[in-house]
Parts: C-alpha cells; sequence; structure tokens
C-alpha cells in the first residue's frame, strides 16, 4: 500500500512538473526600456499593457530607475497594446502588437517632451 501511494505521487508530481514546465514556455514575455530622445533612461513611467481579443485582463507597471520595464506570463497572440505615459511627455500607443508562444519580445519606447508635441503618438504593429 505504501509503494503504491508513492508511486501515485511521483506520477502526479511528474505530470505537474511537465504541464507547468509546457505551460511556461508557451507564455510570452515582453521588456523593453524607456527613454527619452537622447537616451536618457526614463523611471517612473505607466505602462499598460492590454488585449480584447484575448482572455487577458489589462495589467500595469511601471519602469524602474533604469528606464526598464516587464511584462510576464502573457498568453502568446496578436492584438495587444502598449500605452506608455509620464507627466510632461506626450503618450506612445503601441497597437496590434503580436506576443509569440515561448518568446521575450523587446519594445524599446522613446517619448516626446510634451513641448515637442501635442498629441497622442500611435504606432501600429511595431515591435523590436
Amino acid at each position: 500500500m505504501g509503494s503504491s501511494r508513492t508511486a501515485l505521487g511521483l506520477l502526479v508530481a511528474a505530470f505537474l512538473l511537465t504541464h507547468l514546465t509546457t505551460a511556461a514556455s508557451s507564455e510570452a514575455t515582453l521588456v523593453g526600456k524607456v527613454t527619452d530622445m537622447s537616451g536618457q533612461p526614463l523611471p517612473g513611467a505607466t505602462l499598460v499593457l492590454k488585449n480584447n481579443s484575448l482572455a487577458f485582463q489589462e495589467r500595469g507597471t511601471l519602469s524602474n530607475a533604469g528606464g526598464e520595464y516587464r511584462f510576464a506570463y502573457l498568453p502568446p497572440g496578436g492584438g495587444y497594446e502598449l500605452t506608455v505615459s509620464l507627466s510632461g511627455y506626450s503618450t506612445v500607443i503601441f497597437s496590434d502588437l503580436f506576443m509569440g508562444p515561448g518568446r521575450t519580445q523587446e519594445q524599446s519606447i522613446v517619448l516626446h517632451s510634451a513641448g515637442d508635441m501635442k498629441e497622442v503618438v500611435r504606432v501600429k504593429g511595431k515591435s523590436d
């Protein structure tokens, strides 16, 4: 009886490990850096990622001290929209971004001073 339980426990553990590894390898990640026009990192930029065509709840994050950001565990597919904003800078919206399964996509972002531009900048289907 004890060896049956041990075998069953090992089988369940192996199944879960395989399932988790497969799930993790099929998810996408979006990373990048937010800078100004001179290439200086912009910490504290607000980034909002959403996808209305997938079962994906809107997520937000802030760029760190180096201007870097990261969205992990994303369902793969197209139709993502990334909105980037920071006080004193024009908002940038990237639409129709595609996240490949098991891939890390990089999206660099350059924000323009609000004095230079007085509108929202939209970029369709662009990813590095």
